[in-house]
């Protein structure tokens, strides 16, 4: 049986960096045997997850993955994203006014406030890989098959991430793939849009038949 991509990129040590002579035959213009369909798997939590249905803000289905700086596996997701600036404007440095997908959580926006709310983000590294065919996500020791619906904001994850370099309509940049979930625990904290905390304190029950009163329902007869 065929392995996913997801284990494959597992088995396969996740990635390979580039050699110096690699490097330099794309400086100049050719591919080498820099392989710029890697994947590189970084272990963190994922915030805010549309992997069982599409985000509406742009149709794809994505992950925010917030992970440890520390983690050496960050340095071969930068050396992947880096291989793909190479490649496509020849130099090892991102151009004026290219996205980077590197994010550091603790960034701000121009008035000052932070750009990623939630305190789970604060001194972490941001990714936010994104794909257009639906997750197929794994979970525990021995990578049983689950459903998308059971990753939830605040679960400890393995991405499979990978880079490309895009031109869309003048915008200019790296972005990064879904290539895999690997569930691994369930988190204590819930990081998902909208915080479900309201206390309806300010709603007007008057008149309003809750389906627990007298352990039934009312019903309007015509």
């Amino acid at each position: 049986m065929a392995q996913s991509a997801f284990k494959g990129a597992i088995s396969a040590g996740v990635s390979r960096p580039a050699t110096a002579a690699a490097q330099a035959s794309t400086a100049g213009g050719g591919s080498g045997d820099v392989d710029l369909k890697r994947s590189v798997t970084i272990y963190g939590t994922v915030a805010y997850p549309s992997v069982a249905e599409v985000s509406p803000l742009d149709g794809k289905y994505q992950v925010a993955v917030i992970a440890d700086p520390a983690d050496p596996q960050l340095k071969k997701l930068e050396d992947l994203v880096l291989d793909q600036v190479q490649a496509k404007a020849g130099k090892r440095v991102f151009p004026p006014g290219w996205h980077n997908p590197v994010r550091d959580g603790d960034a701000k926006k121009p008035n000052g406030e932070p750009v990623f709310k939630h305190p789970a983000f604060n001194g972490k590294v941001v990714l936010r890989p994104k794909t257009s065919f639906k997750p197929s996500p794994v979970w525990g020791s021995k990578k049983v098959p689950c459903d998308p619906a059971e990753i939830e904001g605040g679960d400890q994850c393995y991405v499979a991430i990978g880079a490309f370099a895009f031109d869309i309509s003048g915008s200019k940049g790296v972005g990064l793939s879904l290539n895999g979930l690997w569930l691994a625990d369930k988190g204590t904290v819930k990081i998902e849009r909208g915080g479900g905390g309201a206390s309806f304190a300010d709603v007007d029950t008057a008149g309003v038949r809750f389906l627990d009163d007298d352990q039934g329902v009312e019903t309007t007869e015509a």
